[in-house]
């Protein structure tokens, strides 16, 4: 816990820091485009789990098309080549 103190400590103020899971954290200028919304955020975590964007869309109530719309923007946030790697990204999962 020391290190992830000593990393938070050396940030410079004003940058946002969102635990977007267990296991890894956002920084972002909350200026930036960059900066996950909650809901492309939430959308990763269902990718992540192997969901599809028909039962992302259902678990969430909303189109399939904005589920398209959330990974794609969060995909362009992150730099990601696809979805997956989207997720991999936005949770620090690693293979």
């Amino acid at each position: 816990m020391s290190r992830l103190r000593a990393l938070l400590e050396s940030l410079p103020e004003g940058l946002v820091v969102r635990a977007v899971s267990p296991h890894a954290i956002l920084i972002a200028d909350p200026d930036a485009d960059e900066f996950l919304t909650k809901r492309e955020s939430a959308v990763l975590g269902l990718v992540a789990q192997g969901l599809t964007n028909v039962q992302i869309a259902r678990k969430l109530e909303i189109s399939p098309r904005t589920v398209e719309k959330h990974v794609e923007n969060a995909r362009g946030k992150l730099g990601a080549a696809n979805r997956t790697e989207a997720a991999l990204l936005a949770y620090g999962i690693t293979a």
